[in-house]
């Protein structure tokens, strides 16, 4: 056994790029959610940083997350940003991806969960990166990153590192850091292209659901098999492109956490309102050309 175990960390670590165990250390909580660092940081006392995984056949457990809905949840309620979210990303990455591409799909994937918050900003810059440190991601540095890196575990597709107040007086709790890291063990791409690849976007939009404070939906609630349709669905397949786009099934955690009252629409005109208004300005119309005769 022991050789084993120095035959895999030889393999391990002479693979070329970054590498990472995830979760690095830490406690479940949940199937897919660990506890990873509880420390004072910057005047902040007890930040904890949470490790979120996503992996190719995870299960999924909400009964006893603060907030659940039938197909979605969130990780603790009030637990959501109060600032703009501004990314840095290294696109380097052994897969052959280019920069552009990576660039175009982290445009893509904000923008998916920006349009049904028109009037709450979400996220700001992304800004390109080359020398980000993926060892940093179980403690706060002050910066929120996206890399890809080889993972010890070849189940998990990616993973979401969040640090911030998860517990105590609800109106204190908020997310001030999120780290996402891409398993290079998958061959990630465009799935719309080559249903061999796993789709970047689809799992970046998930992994953006995460940093938002939304949790994994649940795998088989009772008279809810639909759930799998959902964008935090907690597993993913290789050609799969439906967690691109954002899901009627998560909007109800979303908007918990980010409630967008001044961009609600008005109610539309009914027929019978629209027909009534019209026959008013005519009435006036006429009202006003009797009057002016009479004088």
């Amino acid at each position: 056994m022991f050789l084993v175990f120095i035959i895999y960390c030889f393999l391990y670590y002479n693979i070329e790029g970054r590498h990472i165990n995830v979760p690095n250390k830490g406690v479940k909580i949940f199937p897919g959610l660990y506890s990873v660092n509880v420390m004072d940081w910057k005047g902040i006392r007890n930040l904890e940083t949470i490790a979120i995984i996503s992996s190719l056949n995870e299960p999924s457990s909400t009964s006893s997350m603060s907030v659940s809905f039938s197909c979605c949840s969130v990780i603790a309620l009030g637990a959501k940003w109060k600032t703009i979210i501004d990314f840095q990303y290294d696109p380097t990455n052994s897969l052959g991806l280019s920069h552009n591409f990576i660039n175009n799909t982290i445009t893509a994937s904000f923008s998916e969960w920006q349009s049904f918050v028109p009037c709450v900003e979400l996220f700001g810059n992304q800004i390109q990166n080359l020398s980000i440190n993926s060892n940093t991601f179980t403690v706060p540095n002050g910066k929120n990153e996206i890399v890809f890196a080889i993972m010890n575990d070849e189940n998990v597709i990616a993973s979401t590192y969040l640090s911030g107040i998860f517990t105590g007086n609800v109106a204190n709790r908020k997310i001030i850091e999120a780290d996402i890291v891409f398993n290079e063990r998958f061959l990630y791409g465009d799935a719309t292209i080559n249903p061999n690849f796993m789709d970047l976007q689809s799992v970046l939009t998930h992994e953006l659901g995460h940093v938002l404070g939304l949790f994994h939906s649940p795998t088989d609630p009772p008279g809810h098999p639909q759930c799998s349709d959902a964008t935090m669905y907690p597993s993913a397949d290789f050609g799969e492109t439906n967690k691109r786009t954002v899901d009627a099934l998560d909007t109800p955690c979303l908007y918990l956490l980010y409630p967008d009252p001044s961009c609600t629409p008005s109610p539309p005109e009914s027929n019978s309102q629209s027909n009534s208004s019209s026959l008013s300005l005519i009435f006036s119309f006429f009202m006003i050309i009797l009057i002016s005769f009479s004088i």
